[in-house]
């Protein structure tokens, strides 16, 4: 029988001279292993009452699990076999986290605490706290630790969390310890400990920032936190703008990155993707950057895209890539902006071959819809001109199409 199977961990019947093998058997079903950053073997052996009037005051012996011993476990009326309080469980609840049914248990135990249980949990954890929020079941009491605990308590959390900088980059990372650290952010209140973190994040700003598990993290700042709490992650960001941007995880917080930041640290990072539109433009991730900068309908963002794009528009129109962001140009700019972007891409050698191009038909479509005066009529000439080689492609009919749409 698979003891992991069972909805709560229960205690039999135990005689005193099969205490041992009992007990190693009840602990079978649970995965416990000793926690990296304490060490509970000094704890002294409790005896405590059990109800009725026979009382069982029994200690179980330190149980050797490989190489380190399980705490000295004591519990309250073995014949019973129920635990009524968290109390009865101190020198377990590190190991009991870690297991499927112990965290459970545990959970089920510290649905209404008091501020003594809490006080108990944080005292047998935090010491351990990295550790349980990388845990596939230990994250979940965490989470929950973390809702109940005061300032002062969430404070002994923080500073477990980062007294070795690397560690709270290293659960950032990891699947369950990113949403252990975004819970324990949503329930920081105190400025200055949302201060503390953001020094902890920000050497591992531009790693979490492409990584699958911590960009959550850093977006979950970007999103909440002021943009002057988040300065140190955005300067750092700042400075591996291109890696980030060409990132399939990094294009995502850049995006937020520009949309949520302001002042000076806003403009370095603007500079930054400009210096280097004409490569993102082209590349898979980088091109969503370009085109939600222009989605934020800033003016001087647009103008200077545009500017540092210019002679470049008819080669991007015809890259997969580039030709999203050439269309995002032209419809997010206003009139003045368009004509130049058209005038250059029809006016740029071979510019016949973009009406046959598998990317750029969809650019002079675009054009098509938008552009006016001058600039339409000089497009609609070009198309007229190339009409009948038009019609034996695929790409070139999709324009004859909105052309002809244009012209009724």
């Amino acid at each position: 029988m698979d003891h992991r199977k069972n909805t709560h961990l229960q205690f039999p019947p135990i005689s005193p001279n099969s205490l041992d093998q009992s007990f190693l058997n009840l602990f079978s079903s649970l995965n416990l292993s000793p926690p990296p950053y304490s060490d509970h073997s000094d704890h002294r052996r409790r005896h405590i009452a059990g109800e009725g009037s026979v009382h069982h005051h029994q200690w179980c012996p330190s149980i050797n699990n490989g190489c380190n011993k399980v705490n000295q476990f004591q519990f309250q009326n073995c014949n019973h076999g129920f635990l009524t309080s968290l109390k009865e469980l101190k020198g377990m609840i590190y190991y009991l986290a870690k297991d499927q049914n112990g965290c459970k248990l545990l959970q089920s135990m510290f649905e209404r605490p008091t501020m003594e249980d809490v006080e108990i949990v944080l005292s047998e954890v935090v010491d351990s706290i990295c550790d349980l929020m990388k845990d596939q079941f230990g994250n979940y009491l965490v989470q929950k630790l973390v809702v109940l605990c005061n300032n002062d308590q969430k404070l002994q959390i923080l500073v477990s969390l980062i007294k070795v900088p690397i560690n709270i980059i290293l659960v950032c990372m990891n699947p369950h310890g990113t949403r252990s650290v975004q819970k324990l952010l949503e329930n920081l209140k105190d400025p200055n400990q949302v201060k503390l973190v953001m020094r902890a994040l920000h050497h591992g700003a531009a790693a979490l920032a492409n990584d699958p598990n911590g960009h959550h993290v850093i977006q979950y700042c970007l999103v909440n936190f002021h943009s002057d709490l988040n300065k140190p992650i955005l300067s750092e960001i700042a400075d591996s703008c291109f890696k980030i941007a060409t990132d399939r995880s990094g294009c995502c917080v850049l995006q937020a990155c520009v949309e949520h930041s302001r002042g000076e640290v806003r403009t370095r990072l603007v500079a930054e993707i400009i210096a280097n539109s004409v490569y993102l433009a082209e590349d898979p991730f980088g091109n969503y950057v370009l085109q939600h900068m222009l989605g934020l309908h800033i003016p001087e963002f647009t103008l200077v895209l545009v500017r540092q794009l210019q002679g470049s528009f008819a080669s991007l129109s015809c890259n997969k890539y580039g030709s999203n962001v050439v269309e995002k140009c032209l419809k997010e700019s206003g009139e003045g902006v368009s004509t130049r972007i058209i005038l250059e891409i029809i006016s740029s050698p071979n510019s016949y071959l973009l009406l046959v191009d598998p990317y750029a038909n969809f650019v002079i479509q675009s054009a098509l819809k938008v552009s006016k005066g001058f600039a339409h009529e000089c497009l609609c000439a070009l198309i007229s001109k190339h009409m009948s080689s038009m019609r034996s492609n695929l790409y070139g009919k999709k324009i004859l199409e909105r052309f002809e749409k244009r012209r009724s």
